[in-house]
């Protein structure tokens, strides 16, 4: 996993720009949806110019349910309709938020429910008043979480550590909010029956729901619709992988 602890460092020190306008517990709230937000940018990046221009062609011939065909073409089973991407987004500084909202309006339902699911919208107007959301997107545009770069198992790894960090600055037990991928504490514990087909991720901590959003998205993601997206974006990995630490098996018994 190379440049797993760059990666994770990296993304940490962008936190340090939300201080004084945000409390630590909050951090969370903004910088793990960008970080969902820019692994889907990298991914579709090389197809982004086919999907648009499939795109405009489907619409040409007056065709609706694009959905399938879409998702053909960019490879995984999400995609994204606006011309726009995280570089894009820096060549206009006094739009920005605007051009943010238009960018993740553009993508597929799955994609777009993830986002919705952290409430990031409301934070966009917040960063943006607070002259904070152009140079935080500009950080993000310099990370480089491609498929490439990054494997769906490391994405996962760095995504279940950027938890545990952001649990662990709010104060607040990171066993209560979600599993990490080495541990195995009794609030948090895949609950999959042999042969059910979508296992779910059991919080058994009903403050911990309440309170930190990365624990509904980690749930949701396991469980509901847009579980396809999750897994090719590498955030399901280290449900997937089950515990061999503590000797469970590859399929999650």
């Amino acid at each position: 996993m190379d440049g797993f602890a760059d990666k994770v460092g990296f993304i940490w020190s962008v936190a340090d720009l939300l201080r004084g306008d945000y409390r630590a517990h909050e951090y969370g709230r903004v910088i793990l949806p960008l970080t969902v937000l820019r692994r889907l940018d990298a991914t579709l990046t090389t197809t982004k110019a086919a999907v648009l221009a499939k795109d405009a062609d489907l619409e040409r011939q007056g065709l609706h349910n694009r959905a399938k065909v879409l998702e053909r073409v960019a490879g995984v089973p999400f995609y994204n309709t606006s011309p726009l991407d995280f570089r894009r987004l820096l060549d206009d500084p006094e739009h920005v938020a605007a051009n943010l909202r238009t960018y993740i309006a553009g993508f597929s339902p799955g994609a777009a429910d993830v986002l919705v699911k952290y409430g990031f919208k409301e934070h966009i107007k917040r960063l943006n008043e607070a002259r904070l959301l152009y140079p935080i997107v500009a950080k993000f545009a310099d990370l480089d979480v491609s498929p490439t770069s990054v494997s769906n198992v490391a994405m996962g790894y760095i995504f279940e550590e950027l938890i545990r960090r952001f649990s662990e600055a709010s104060n607040e037990t990171a066993g209560e909010h979600f599993t990490p991928p080495r541990s195995h504490p009794v609030d948090g514990q895949l609950a999959a029956a042999r042969g059910r087909r979508r296992p779910a991720l059991r919080v058994v901590s009903a403050s911990a729901t309440r309170t930190h959003p990365a624990v509904s998205l980690t749930s949701y993601i396991w469980r509901g619709p847009a579980r396809p997206f999750a897994q090719a974006a590498g955030l399901t990995t280290f449900c997937e992988k089950g515990y061999p630490d503590h000797g469970s098996s590859s399929d999650g018994r």
